[in-house]
């Protein structure tokens, strides 16, 4: 395993603990899933990592914010790479995940109660993001931190009941599960108002707002970004209380957008402060999912009917996929990723190696399995909104798709910096 990057500027950096301890963790569901987990599982590893880098900040880089920052990434990037070196694994395929809700934001609250005494809360709903798909399943909604799968968040009244603050709501937000054949499963978004206190002081910080960290697999789609956001002098309580009952109510009656990395935040009585978490990664082209199983997305409020057409290419006419339209619709996105001419039908897989070769589940022929598929493949540059709704990126980065040529197959998507050539995401030993 080896990192490179220079320290940053702000508190992002982490220490070598942090960047072993990330990795540790992105390592042992996958690698380790059948012994108990121990320290002895990391003498397999070898971590290059120079001291002074990102990962492995020394004096005086600022590291306050590491274990949810770059620690996070270094997690991230671990489940990745590994994801992709068991998918060539007859034995362990089914072990390697998209990933998991790729970023965290913290948020804490301080204040006078409804006595007038101190308050102070740490909330924990941000865990409630969504689950990497696996190449066999889907992802699960709300499944918590890759670190912390299933985590018990306090329940709405529970929090409402110990401290001076309301609920909007809080609950899933529809296509923020990375779209692929398997579905990664849906981020939760909540909002908030002071009640019967002046205001509260909040902080939060944490970053995936303008990059989707949650990556997919061989053609699966990145969960959605997260999203910071107020709103000042919503009005009296009564007003409040009819405001939004979810992200798209809220974001229909206008906020303003608070970034990755807010700070402290004031909060009077009659502002609504929110955020909104990322789903997990897809496994597989979106366009292989069955489109039974993306109508029952629809029904149970994971996907929208826009997102089924422009993600899944499934139509529907009511509650029924309407099959031709369907079949027209998947076609004419093969068609728009290659610029037409398609020379072969999809396979029902995902890329696969053959011979020392890698291969398209339709057969087309991407070069030796130790150099980079790439090459072969076509590199289309797409805006993020062709990736989902709640899809954005920084000005400086790019989103790409590389695409089978022959089939129409989407094979990966990438975040990258416009100036900067993709990267070669495996090459496998022959």
């Amino acid at each position: 395993m080896v990192c490179h990057a220079t320290p940053a500027p702000g508190f992002i950096n982490c220490t070598a603990s942090g960047m072993r301890g990330a990795a540790l963790t992105g390592l042992l569901p996958i690698l380790a899933s059948t012994i108990r987990w121990n320290e002895d599982v990391m003498r397999a590893v070898t971590i290059v990592a120079p001291e002074g880098i990102l990962c492995n900040a020394t004096c005086p880089a600022p590291v306050s914010s590491g274990t949810i920052s770059t620690a996070w990434i270094v997690q991230n990037v671990v489940v990745a790479a590994l994801s992709r070196l068991v998918a060539f694994s007859a034995e362990f395929a089914k072990e390697g995940p998209a990933v998991t809700k790729g970023h965290m934001t913290v948020m804490t609250l301080a204040g006078e109660d409804r006595d007038g005494g101190p308050f102070g809360t740490f909330l924990l709903d941000s865990t409630a993001g969504g689950g990497g798909a696996y190449t066999d399943h889907d992802g699960l909604d709300g499944s918590g931190d890759y670190c912390v799968p299933r985590p018990a968040i306090a329940n709405v009244e529970a929090n409402e009941a110990n401290g001076p603050l309301l609920y909007l709501y809080r609950g899933f937000v529809p296509d923020t599960g990375g779209p692929g054949r398997m579905r990664g499963g849906v981020g939760a978004s909540l909002a908030i108002t002071p009640y019967e206190t002046a205001g509260l002081h909040a902080m939060m910080l944490g970053h995936g707002v303008e990059v989707p960290n949650s990556i997919g697999q061989f053609g699966g789609l990145r969960g959605a970004c997260g999203r910071n956001f107020i709103r000042r002098d919503a009005g009296g309580m009564q007003t409040i209380a009819g405001l939004a009952a979810n992200l798209d109510a809220m974001l229909t009656v206008g906020v303003d957008e608070l970034g990755p990395k807010p700070g402290h935040v004031a909060l009077a009585a009659g502002d609504v402060l929110g955020y909104a978490f990322q789903g997990g990664g897809g496994y597989g082209d979106p366009i292989k999912r069955d489109p039974a199983a993306v109508l029952s997305d629809v029904v149970n409020g994971h996907v929208g009917v826009e997102g089924a057409k422009s993600q899944y290419g499934v139509v529907l006419d009511g509650h029924a996929v309407d099959q031709n339209a369907t079949q027209k619709q998947r076609d004419a996105i093969r068609d728009l990723r290659v610029g037409g001419a398609l020379k072969k039908p999809m396979g029902a897989g995902d890329l696969f190696a053959s011979e020392g070769r890698l291969v398209c589940s339709c057969g087309a022929d991407l070069g030796p399995a130790s150099g980079n598929w790439k090459d072969k493949a076509r590199t289309n540059v797409v805006p993020a909104q062709d990736l989902g709704r709640h899809v954005r990126t920084h000005a400086e980065l790019e989103l790409r798709e590389h695409v089978c040529v022959d089939c129409g197959t989407l094979l990966e998507t990438e975040v990258a910096r416009k100036t900067e050539a993709s990267l070669v995401t495996f090459s496998l030993a022959v």
